[in-house]
């Protein structure tokens, strides 16, 4: 299964993909939304879930989860937000995610939620028809 680690921050990004890939899944990373959107629009199968950064350069988070929810077939995929200070609690407000985790980031509870989100039948619900494909 495939976690989108959307995050300005390459530190962020490389912690995360190590953490999540010791844990078996496979990791795609994007700097901003666009970059997500743009790997989004190839990607077979699609993630199991996106990891989204709220406050990023060229594409906010905000914009990148109003473009996901806006699409029916991103749409189904699950988004925890990142982000710190104010940016978080503005988040909350607006953007209903699965969930929400602050910045410095708690990682076993990250962790814990990639599990939850990321279970074989939501992978195949979302993109069977590229499930035999196992492409980064």
């Amino acid at each position: 299964m495939t976690v989108l680690v959307v995050d300005d921050e390459p530190e962020i990004r490389q912690m995360l993909g190590e953490a999540l890939e010791e844990e078996g899944y496979a990791v795609v990373a994007a700097a901003n939304g666009k970059d997500a959107l743009a790997y989004l629009k190839s990607a077979a199968p699609l993630p199991s879930l996106i990891l989204l950064d709220i406050m990023m350069p060229v594409m906010n988070g905000a914009q990148c989860w109003r473009a996901l929810k806006s699409n029916p077939v991103w749409a189904t995929i699950p988004v925890i937000l990142l982000s710190g200070g104010i940016y978080l609690q503005q988040a909350a407000h607006a953007l209903p995610a699965v969930a929400i985790i602050p910045k410095p980031l708690n990682l076993l509870r990250l962790l814990s939620l990639a599990r939850a989100y990321c279970t074989p039948l939501h992978a195949r619900s979302i993109g069977e028809e590229g499930a035999e494909e196992q492409g980064g």
